[in-house]
């Protein structure tokens, strides 16, 4: 399969968003996350006492509302924490940002998909070697300082455009950290894409902690290097488990810093800050469904709140919609209902 081929097929992971949910995420939807993000907001509380930065996560996506159009959405927590790389929600959102984009500032696929016919996709993983606890924001300044470096070696020419971003993982048993960088890039057809140039000159660089991955033709492969390079900033559900001292360190290190950044052909999209668009309340709502974290079941349960009764079939409609849809594609768009006789009998019964 061609690159604009596989690109086109991407499409699907814009629109059902399912392709950028990273691991046990994808497969246990809402619930998982919701579990996580209340041991993220306890860990956060223990290694940050008195800031309400633990609390907000721990709150966040606990209840909120889903307004239902006649023909969009509008999904409303009450409680958003807006912290991305600490949240497991809020990274969920940003990596879909990153895909998709938004109204005003194109996304990295919408960009590749132009850009396609002209360059051929490459994968790489630069690693560097371990360091440990106390020297973890000295070695993300090397790892970027090393790769602009790298950029400007021969090696490198043949690129017309990057996008990389950082990742950083604990080693518990070690006591270490690995900042790592994924970088997608496209080669102009027809150029000279040494592989093993491009390895000696990172080893000059970063010797000897260096590695490559080479991604494969296999659309399945690609999709997971659009993963790797899209998923936000690290594995955020290790986080609970490290000791206070790591969470500080990382803590101090990440927040504020540019792990997203975009050359060439490529500069500035899906970059992290991009303006967002806002969503707005439908403006011919049709019914309005209320979700709560139900803690002792430790499930979400979906109530219908508020219906149009002077269109009642089309909202009971457009509710089974939303909520089959839930149920199809388990993400995290919006929360998923235990069945659909718990919504719409209520409301043909008249109790809602």
């Amino acid at each position: 399969m061609s690159d604009a081929a596989w690109l086109a097929d991407a499409s699907d992971v814009i629109d059902a968003e399912a392709e950028a949910l990273a691991g046990r995420m994808h497969r246990h939807g809402w619930g998982w996350a919701r579990r996580i993000n209340e041991r993220l907001g306890a860990a956060l509380s223990r290694a940050l006492p008195g800031t309400p930065i633990g609390d907000q996560v721990a709150r966040c996506y606990r209840h909120g509302r889903v307004i239902v159009g006649h023909a969009d959405v509008r999904y409303r927590p009450e409680d958003p924490c807006h912290r991305p790389k600490v949240c497991v929600f809020h990274a969920r959102l940003e990596t879909a940002r990153r895909l998709g984009g938004d109204t005003r500032l194109p996304g990295l696929v919408d960009t590749m998909l132009r850009t396609s016919q002209r360059h051929r996709l490459q994968f790489v993983t630069l690693t560097r070697r371990n360091v440990p606890l106390g020297e973890l924001s000295e070695a993300c300044d090397e790892l970027w300082a090393a790769f602009k470096r790298l950029r400007q070696r021969r090696a490198w020419e043949p690129v017309q455009g990057a996008a990389a971003a950082m990742e950083v993982t604990f080693n518990a048993d070690a006591q270490t950290w690995h900042p790592h960088l994924h970088v997608l890039v496209a080669v102009k057809w027809g150029a000279d894409w040494d592989w093993a140039r491009l390895q000696r000159a990172w080893a000059e660089l970063m010797a000897p902690g260096v590695d490559f991955e080479v991604v494969p033709s296999e659309p399945k492969a690609r999709r997971k290097a659009l993963v790797e390079l899209t998923k936000y900033v690290s594995d955020i559900t290790d986080l609970a488990d490290w000791p206070e001292s790591a969470i500080q360190e990382w803590w101090l290190t990440m927040i504020g810093r540019r792990v997203w950044r975009t050359y060439g052909v490529w500069y500035r999209r899906g970059e992290t800050g991009a303006p967002r668009a806002r969503q707005g309340v439908p403006l011919d709502p049709l019914a309005i469904l209320q979700w709560a974290w139900d803690a002792a079941r430790q499930a979400y349960s979906v109530y219908l709140i508020q219906v149009d009764n002077s269109r009642l079939d089309m909202a009971l409609s457009r509710v089974r919609e939303v909520v089959e849809q839930w149920q199809r594609r388990g993400r995290i768009h919006g929360p998923p209902a235990r069945t659909l006789a718990s919504i719409v009998p209520g409301v043909a019964e008249g109790r809602a």
